[in-house]
C-alpha cells in the first residue's frame, strides 16, 4: 500500500510542480484553498516518513525535492492549513 501511495505521490507531484512553482492554490477565484506548494510539501514529507525502510531511494528522492523546495519557496506559507470542518468553533450562546 505505501509503495502505491508514495507511486500516487511522485505522479501526482509532476501534476501540482507547474502549479507550486508559480504559486497557485487549489481553491478557485475568490476563495482560500491550499497552496499548491504546500500540498507538495506535505505529500513528499509523508512518503519520507512512511517509506524510508520499504524504498529508501524514493524517500531520499521526496527528502531532496523537499528540501530544494523549502530553499526555492522560502518566504512563502508552507505549512498545510487544517480543514476546515475540524476546526474548533465558538459555543453558541
Amino acid at each position: 500500500m505505501r509503495a502505491a501511495v508514495a507511486l500516487w505521490v511522485l505522479a501526482g507531484g509532476l501534476w501540482l510542480l507547474d502549479g507550486a512553482v508559480a504559486d497557485r492554490t487549489m481553491a478557485p477565484e475568490g476563495r482560500v484553498g491550499p497552496a499548491f506548494r504546500a500540498l507538495l510539501l506535505h505529500r513528499w514529507g509523508w512518503v519520507v516518513r512512511e517509506c524510508a525502510e520499504e524504498l529508501p531511494d524514493v524517500a531520499a528522492l521526496c527528502e531532496e525535492a523537499s528540501g530544494w523546495a523549502r530553499r526555492s519557496w522560502s518566504g512563502s506559507a508552507l505549512d498545510l492549513p487544517g480543514y476546515p470542518a475540524f476546526q474548533e468553533r465558538p459555543a453558541p450562546s
